[in-house]
């Protein structure tokens, strides 16, 4: 039986996501921000830094003329 009222789970990361880790550093005061952001929106670590990533990048390419190469 479904709830209503339970929040729906985030989207899954697009097929070919998985296995191209990328790893990075982080300071504790930012792993304990990207960890509390993750939790109050239903997300892994992962995939919270994946939205941090893909939000950046688009920021980025809308503030430079020229293209982020890949």
């Amino acid at each position: 039986m479904s709830n209503p009222q339970a929040s729906p789970r985030p989207r899954r990361a697009p097929n070919g996501c998985r296995g191209n880790p990328v790893w990075m550093n982080l300071t504790p005061t930012e792993r304990a921000d990207l960890e509390a952001i993750a939790a109050s929106e239903m997300r892994t670590l992962s995939a919270q830094a994946r939205m941090f990533y893909l939000r950046g990048i688009k920021a980025m390419k809308a503030e430079s003329p020229a293209p982020v190469s890949h």
